[in-house]
């Protein structure tokens, strides 16, 4: 009896040693996740930090050569000079696309040729369309215009949602920095994107509200032919 008493205290000690050992190793690696995650975080905010200041490092040099160009004696000096700003100014283009990438978390790539091209949402709309156009030259216009407003909610909906992720993520890094002029960027950035976003919202908003044009084809579809009843069979010759 003593040894069946002994061997069940064993067990349930060993029992408990395991509950206590799993519980520790679990609360160790959640603590490893907290480390890592916060120690990306900072990483985050210290590379914006970083980007923000060299961004205004190179528009002071670019209002600097600016005056230089506009002083130089000779239009060689000037066209030397040229060239230097050109490079600044790619340079900049770069380190504001690097921050806005950072900033937002997610990849831009369909926010971005707004930016580059510099032209309207709806023209580029239309470009991105007109290779699909070109092929339904021999469609009827119900079918441009049905596939055309279909094609116009897809757009502005993937975009809205590449851009609420952004500013969500945008918010969470503001929150979590100190520094003013970090705050102040990603304000200025977040700005423009809330912009974009109502444009597109309403855009979107339009095109999901405006009934599909309905095809001839679709009209007929559970008609009844004409001089054929409903239950009927028409007479083939």
């Amino acid at each position: 009896m003593t040894t069946t008493i002994s061997g069940f205290t064993f067990r349930l000690t060993s029992f408990f040693f395991c509950v206590i050992f799993l519980f520790i190793s679990t609360q160790l690696i959640a603590e490893d996740e907290v480390v890592e995650v916060s120690g990306k975080e900072n990483n985050t905010i210290s590379t914006l930090l970083n980007l923000v200041t060299i961004k205004g490092n190179i528009e002071n040099d670019i209002k600097a050569l600016s005056k230089r160009i506009a002083n130089a004696d000779s239009e060689t000096q000037k066209a030397s000079l040229k060239q230097q700003l050109a490079k600044l100014d790619a340079d900049l283009t770069l380190t504001k696309h690097n921050f806005e990438n950072i900033s937002a978390g997610v990849d831009l790539t369909s926010l971005r040729s707004k930016d580059e091209t510099q032209i309207d949402l709806k023209k580029e709309l239309f470009s991105l369309l007109k290779p699909a156009l070109d092929e339904m030259k021999d469609m009827t216009s119900k079918v441009r215009q049905k596939s055309e407003l279909k094609e116009k909610i897809a757009y502005y909906g993937e975009r809205l949602g590449v851009l609420e992720d952004a500013l969500s993520n945008i918010d969470q890094l503001r929150q979590k920095s100190d520094s003013e002029e970090l705050q102040s960027s990603l304000d200025s950035l977040a700005d423009g994107w809330r912009k974009d976003r109502a444009f597109m919202s309403s855009e979107h908003q339009a095109a999901r509200l405006q009934p599909l044009p309905t095809l001839e084809s679709e009209a007929k579809v559970g008609r009844p032919r004409q001089g054929v009843g409903p239950g009927q069979v028409s007479a083939v010759a």
